[in-house]
């Protein structure tokens, strides 16, 4: 299967992952860690990844290669790669940092790296579950 770079997808994408980032409850993200509440970069990637599989069940979205920024482990650069019958195309990225405060932050960047400007970056703040 060929593997090529192409926005083409993009926007579909990307809409659908804001959605999901923006519907994500930080109780179901967040463990006790260090004293307090923190949303944690793997149950994030988790929750999105599971809700992309559902919402595109003909063209499955998958994510591709994670890179860290500088080296740094705490900065997320996940490739969205869009399945379709002749070929994987890598159409975005997306971006998880996880701060020093518990949170981790959100936002999407196109094939070159550069900001989506549509889609401003979304803070999901660790939180204990209600009980």
């Amino acid at each position: 299967m060929r593997r090529v770079i192409d926005d083409t997808h993009l926007t579909e994408v990307a809409d659908a992952v804001y959605e999901i980032i923006e519907e994500i409850d930080p109780a179901d993200v967040s463990r006790y860690d260090y004293g307090m509440y923190r949303a944690m970069v793997s149950l994030v990637r988790q929750k999105i990844l599971l809700e992309l599989n559902r919402r595109f069940q003909d063209n499955v979205v998958t994510f591709g290669e994670t890179t860290h920024a500088y080296g740094i482990g705490n900065n997320n650069e996940i490739e969205l790669v869009f399945h379709t019958p002749a070929e994987q195309q890598i159409c975005g990225r997306l971006c998880l940092i996880n701060n020093m405060f518990g949170d981790v932050i959100c936002f999407l960047k196109d094939v070159d790296r550069n900001r989506l400007e549509d889609y401003p970056s979304i803070k999901i703040r660790g939180r204990e579950p209600s009980k």
